[in-house]
């Protein structure tokens, strides 16, 4: 059986509020994969992978990035590196303004723009990056 966590253990270990999970687990930014149940008497229960993305949409918000900025990119990262990958099989960052996905092969996905509606803006293999 998968380990969960319940709602007030999830903002104990991200440092998020409950009204701010509430909010992006209503908004479908972020899952409560083990159970998403609605009503009163019930818990939703968020898996380990769950966290992993609680605290990256955390630090990216940290970082000034939107929540739409945020939604796009996650919804990309699904799209371009398909259903079998987790979010902690990449590393994501941002400087506040394009935001960075490395996978585990060095290629690298760059999201620049300034407009939500546009996609990803590139992609290049590491052994395009020059050193500084």
């Amino acid at each position: 059986m998968q380990q969960g966590y319940t709602g007030p253990e999830v903002c104990n270990i991200t440092g998020i509020s409950y009204r701010q999970l509430d909010h992006w687990t209503t908004t479908s930014l972020v899952d409560a994969s083990i159970r998403n149940i609605k009503g009163s008497g019930y818990h939703r229960i968020y898996s380990f992978q769950d966290i992993i993305k609680i605290k990256l949409v955390n630090k990216l918000r940290e970082a000034g990035v939107s929540l739409q900025k945020i939604r796009i990119a996650l919804k990309n990262v699904k799209q371009i590196l398909g259903k079998n990958i987790n979010i902690s099989d990449v590393s994501i960052f941002s400087d506040g303004k394009s935001i960075y996905v490395i996978t585990n092969n060095n290629d690298c996905l760059l999201y620049t723009s300034p407009s939500p509606r546009d996609s990803w803006a590139s992609r290049m293999p590491s052994s395009g990056w020059k050193k500084k």
